[in-house]
């Protein structure tokens, strides 16, 4: 199970892993109730712990990704709540109420943009490489990520019970968690002022997580277990393999390489089985969870 690899990669760099979600009832969807679950297990937290939330099935960790390290790339944001991005909006803004473009971290016109060429009326504008919230990773502490997911969580709510669609028909003030989460950014909630300075803000440059939705450009794995975004410039700690990547990161042979018993890096980093990992209803030792990864 891929979940299995993203846990082990956690493990071998000294996290402690919470398994959120294990507990929504068949009869409802995952994608919509995604932040009601981070809610009730934050809420189990002591406020001031740095949290780190990723989709389970499609991310991996690199090496060097430590407390110690996560505590750093959070700091260097100025922010209280980093959202991974992504090149591609999702739901589009023509989909989504006025406000959200409007007030959009980054969206122009806006600081982000700046032209390029001369004269200015023959070039065209540039933009960071991952404007746009992906809800695949987020990283801030518990008791303002409780503030942020609940937010969401009121959003999608009325569509939580069961559906056969992660699109039911209208009454839905949004259809999913990705969606209720671009409605939030946009909110008093992420919003600190009347100027719209941000509390929350966008990974724009993968200086932490990597997303590889459509072609997987620019992701470079190392054999140290580090990876490097040659789009960006950065060496991100996450690659999560969202939408498209699935395949193109296939293809390209990086995820592969990335998950390989004999390329993978936490594949070479010896862990204790009675590791415990936090599902609900208490913790599980590794070894019972992942047997197959042990």
């Amino acid at each position: 199970m891929e979940v299995c690899s993203v846990i082990k990669s956690a493990i071998a760099n000294g996290l402690q892993v919470h398994v959120v979600g294990g507990n929504v009832n068949q009869s409802e969807i995952l994608g919509r109730t995604v932040s009601r679950e981070y809610a009730r297990r934050l809420a189990t937290l002591g406020p001031d712990t740095l949290v780190v939330g990723l989709d389970g099935g499609d991310t991996l960790l690199a090496a060097g990704a430590t407390p110690a390290e996560w505590h750093r790339r959070f700091s260097s944001f100025g922010a209280d709540f980093v959202w991974s991005g992504e090149n591609n909006m999702y739901p589009s803004f023509v989909d989504l109420p006025p406000r959200v473009k409007e007030k959009y971290p980054g969206q122009w016109p806006a600081d982000w943009k700046a032209w390029e060429g001369d004269p200015p009326d023959k070039g065209r504008w540039k933009r960071p490489p991952y404007p746009y919230l992906n809800y695949g990773g987020w990283i801030a502490r518990a008791g303002r990520a409780l503030e942020v997911m609940h937010a969401a969580a009121a959003y999608v709510a009325p569509c939580a019970p069961a559906n056969e669609t992660l699109h039911p028909p209208g009454g839905c003030l949004a259809q999913h968690d990705q969606h209720a989460a671009q409605l939030a950014l946009v909110d008093p909630v992420c919003m600190a002022d009347p100027q719209d300075e941000a509390h929350c803000v966008i990974d724009v440059y993968a200086s932490v997580f990597y997303s590889g939705h459509l072609h997987c450009e620019g992701l470079v794995p190392h054999a140290d277990g580090s990876w490097s975004n040659t789009l960006s410039g950065n060496k991100p700690l996450v690659a999560h393999f969202n939408g498209g990547a699935k395949t193109a990161c296939e293809h390209l042979g990086v995820k592969s390489y990335m998950y390989s018993r004999k390329t993978g890096w936490y594949h070479r980093v010896k862990l204790d089985r009675q590791t415990p990992i936090y599902v609900e209803g208490g913790p599980t030792p590794y070894g019972q969870l992942c047997p197959a990864e042990v």
